[in-house]
């Protein structure tokens, strides 16, 4: 290494304008936070990623798709909640972000059980794996409405050793990445077990959101290998604070109906024990974890003040792991923040 290392700081915010993570393995951010908070967190990332790659004289040993244009994976389950912070980040027309978010890779399951899949299958590309992956055929006149079909590799393809495909690259599989991932970003899982209309879906248990998680922290260990640091991850869910999923199926019996001193039978009520929210179990599966808050406590003091208060929001911030926590009371106004203190 040449010199000190001060790459930039990784954050929930657009640069300069909050404050910067501490170094995670990884972090779950729940609670109303920003709509671009995950593409904040990706792209600080991802700059972080090309900083640290620039200062490092790597050679070409060590050079194995670890550290150059590591792309940035990011899973969700609501492409809506993605398009908001797309929106609204402050990111329109300006072109600023532009070489970043070319490094972002976003794949949108459609149900819990794909985003399982994906994460299961999860790899890097390596020199020489071209032979097995198929490619995209380009749409003939006549099957033009089918938008193209998988074919296997021709001979021109098998006989070259072309570099690692970019994220957006036809040829490569959803679940096989260029490179070694800075980051691996799941976003909002909760949709998967709630319906429109704010209920459960048919039979979801508090195992199948964990199964998923669990599946993310793996996948990371997994593509990490023995590479140090290994691949952070991190959880953005805005529903596990209000997810409730029984922890075993409800069981299909009625209780026996209680027989009284009268002689009349009367079935006996059903007790049914509020199974904690999801938000309480996922929280000790990381490092790190940061909670937006709604801060109740700003009372305005005029008229005046309660109507910008209208157009910005007060809320806390929480981070805090097992050794610490710091809690800092901020405004937002239309993508802009305003930190007290």
């Amino acid at each position: 290494m040449s010199g000190f290392y001060n790459p930039p700081a990784c954050s929930l915010f657009p640069p300069s304008a909050g404050p910067a993570l501490p170094g995670f393995s990884s972090l779950v951010v729940h609670g109303n936070y920003h709509s671009s908070a995950p593409l904040h967190l990706c792209f600080s990332k991802s700059e972080h990623s090309t900083s640290r790659t620039a200062d490092l004289q790597l050679d070409t040993a060590a050079s194995d798709n670890t550290h150059g244009n590591a792309p940035v994976l990011l899973i969700t389950a609501s492409k809506d909640a993605l398009g908001d912070g797309l929106r609204y980040g402050g990111w329109r027309r300006t072109g600023k972000t532009m070489r970043t978010a070319s490094r972002v890779q976003i794949l949108a399951p459609p149900t819990a059980v794909h985003a399982e899949l994906l994460l299961s299958l999860l790899r890097v590309w390596t020199p020489g794996c071209e032979a097995g992956r198929p490619a995209i055929r380009k749409a003939k006149t006549s099957d033009a409405s089918m938008g193209g079909e998988l074919s296997s590799d021709d001979s021109a393809m098998m006989n070259t050793r072309p570099p690692a495909p970019t994220p957006a690259s036809d040829i490569l599989r959803a679940n096989v990445l260029p490179a070694c991932p800075a980051i691996i970003v799941l976003h909002e899982p909760s949709a998967y077990f709630v319906r429109e209309d704010g209920k459960g879906t048919d039979n979801p248990r508090l195992s199948s959101y964990i199964a998923l998680v669990s599946r993310l922290l793996h996948a990371a260990a997994a593509i990490s290998g023995h590479r140090r640091p290994p691949v952070p991850v991190a959880l953005f869910d805005s529903g596990i604070d209000n997810l409730y999923l029984p922890v075993t199926k409800a069981p299909s019996m009625k209780a026996p109906p209680v027989q009284h001193e009268d002689g009349e039978d009367e079935e006996e009520d059903k007790i049914e024990e509020k199974t904690p929210a999801a938000a309480e179990f996922v929280r000790r599966l990381f490092q790190w974890e940061c909670v937006f808050e709604n801060d109740d406590t700003i009372v305005p003091s005029s008229q005046d003040q309660e109507i910008d208060d209208d157009a910005g929001f007060a809320r806390r911030l929480t981070m805090r792991n097992a050794s610490a926590e710091r809690t800092l009371a901020f405004k937002e106004n239309r993508g802009v923040f305003m930190w007290d203190g």
